[in-house]
């Protein structure tokens, strides 16, 4: 059986753009090549991968934030992976996995955020010139804690305005006061996780300009998985596999058909509901193999799914989800109808039938098949 999810670097075969098996490399080559499969086999280990444009961006980008200490903002909506692609960030920085620390700043109170953040010491004195000294950091600090490694803000837009200047102040400074007035140079990359949208906390007065400014030094955009349905197999299957590492078992695989539907779900929770979905499938499923009929039993639609069209009869939204399921399948086969029939376990002329009745446009041809005049409300 095909392995559905082998990440792309796996044994299933070479990278894209690899050299031929046995082609002799310069030495700078084959370090650097030997650098790249490292790094992109460590981002898998975190669940970070991905065939899609979009995702290939980003990886790009966590590569280029590794190289270099520059604070990094990590936009995206929860369950996109912002946790994770931080870590590996860290990880590609071959910082000790100890020194990752993170925060959020949305679960503590003003002073209780202040004092993990800097620790018990006292705040910074004014300086005579009336700008404020470097600021004091103990050694039981959260700062202290990511000296040579990373530190991860969550929810910094509820950080408050008195933390949030200091925390400016010492990204400015590079440097704070340790113990004894000795100073510290700020070894420490700052991470801050974000939602799109924002930026009106800078324009409402709730996130400082100049701290936006400073972690924004480099900045990921992380697409949901609803916009790179090319990579919900893979991510599916890294799910499963760690799942069955966890419990000591063998991990199950989709079939092609499952893999489909998956794709053609909306996972408005993204990454976090793909998660829990094939969890659970791996639980109760029996046998080793994950099969559409198991995926089904399983799907609930989503009310609030921006992607569902609430109203109408069950045999409309029956007909909704045959259009869309029948496209992603279309798609998934390079618009080749009898391989999709094949794939439905229907005959062709059915599933030209059914493209005819409910309007379904070949993938890339541009040819379109005229729904019949009953519509979607009749039953």
């Amino acid at each position: 059986m095909t392995d559905l999810h082998a990440p792309p670097w796996s044994a299933a075969g070479p990278a894209v753009g690899a050299p031929a098996v046995g082609a002799p490399l310069p030495d700078s080559e084959r370090s650097n090549g030997q650098a790249q499969n490292t790094a992109a086999e460590e981002m898998v280990a975190f669940g970070v991968f991905g065939v899609s444009t979009a995702m290939q961006r980003v990886l790009r980008l966590i590569r280029q934030a590794a190289s270099n200490g520059r604070p990094v903002l990590i936009c995206g909506e929860a369950g996109t992976g912002r946790g994770r692609i931080a870590r590996a960030i860290h990880a590609l920085a071959h910082s000790r996995p100890e020194s990752f620390v993170a925060i959020d700043c949305a679960a503590a109170g003003e002073d209780d955020l202040e004092t993990e953040l800097f620790g018990a010491q006292r705040r910074s004195p004014k300086a005579k010139q009336g700008r404020p000294s470097s600021e004091n950091v103990s050694s039981d600090s959260l700062l202290w804690r990511a000296l040579g490694g990373s530190l991860y803000l969550i929810n910094i837009v509820e950080m408050p305005s008195l933390v949030q200047a200091r925390l400016a102040r010492v990204i400015r400074d590079r440097h704070v006061i340790g113990a004894r007035g000795s100073q510290v140079r700020l070894d420490c990359r700052l991470i801050t996780a974000v939602e799109p949208g924002f930026e009106s906390a800078v324009t409402e007065g709730r996130l400082r300009p100049d701290l936006h400014q400073r972690l924004a030094a480099l900045r990921i955009d992380v697409p949901p998985l609803r916009e790179r349905k090319e990579d919900i197999p893979g991510l599916a299957g890294f799910f499963l596999d760690q799942y069955a590492l966890a419990l000591g078992i063998q991990a199950k695989q989709l079939t092609p058909s499952a893999a489909m539907l998956l794709q053609a779900l909306p996972w408005q929770g993204n990454a976090w509901e793909l998660r829990g979905l094939v969890e659970s499938l791996a639980q109760w499923v029996a046998g080793g193999t994950i099969d559409l009929p198991d995926v089904l039993a399983s799907v609930r639609l989503d009310p609030h799914a921006r992607s569902v069209a609430v109203g109408g009869t069950l045999h409309a939204a029956r007909r909704r989800f045959e259009r869309e399921y029948i496209h992603a399948v279309l798609q998934q086969c390079g618009g080749r109808v009898p391989a999709a029939a094949h794939t439905l376990g229907i005959q062709r002329t059915n599933l030209y039938r059914k493209m005819r009745a409910l309007g379904v446009v070949v993938p890339g041809t541009g040819a379109s098949h005229r729904p019949a005049t009953r519509t979607e409300h009749d039953s």
